[in-house]
């Protein structure tokens, strides 16, 4: 595994991240990264596995947040702790993804989070469309990821 650069850009929002206590640096560990990697491709492969659909976007965006995981540890940060770890996710996601073609799938992150969260605290309804969605958002920034930290 060896990530690419960040750009300046990208650092300087990462700074920004830091300095909000949204993220905190730490060592870079790759072999953590890895296995989050790893955990986020054996869940993609598993998802035609699956029949019902609210168990199938749950483990689609667990896989999102996953990819989310693996980059924050190949680049030596993670998630401060409280509430917004996922939320941070989300915006390190926009910053590693924002020269990329995956760029959308970390907006369509976020929307999955609010679905995940309206799943997980309020127990909302979902549709297969949602499902599918998620399922296509996690393949997205599985692939760029792969790319990303080759």
């Amino acid at each position: 595994m060896n990530p690419i650069h960040l750009s300046t850009a990208q650092r300087s929002e990462i700074n920004l991240l830091l300095t909000r206590d949204r993220l905190k640096a730490v060592p870079v560990d790759l072999s953590k990264a890895n296995l989050f990697l790893t955990q986020a491709e054996e869940a993609v492969s598993e998802l035609g596995n699956i029949q019902a659909i609210r168990i199938q976007f749950d483990v689609a965006y667990n896989s999102c947040h996953s990819v989310g995981e693996a980059l924050l540890a190949a680049y030596g940060y993670r998630t401060t702790p409280g509430a917004g770890q996922h939320m941070a996710v989300g915006e390190f996601l926009a910053v590693i993804f924002a020269e990329s073609s995956a760029k959308k799938s970390t907006v369509e992150y976020d929307y999955l989070r609010e679905i995940r969260n309206g799943l997980h605290y309020q127990a909302k309804p979902i549709g297969k469309a949602q499902t599918d969605h998620a399922i296509s958002t996690a393949q997205s920034l599985l692939a760029a990821a792969r790319d990303i930290l080759n």
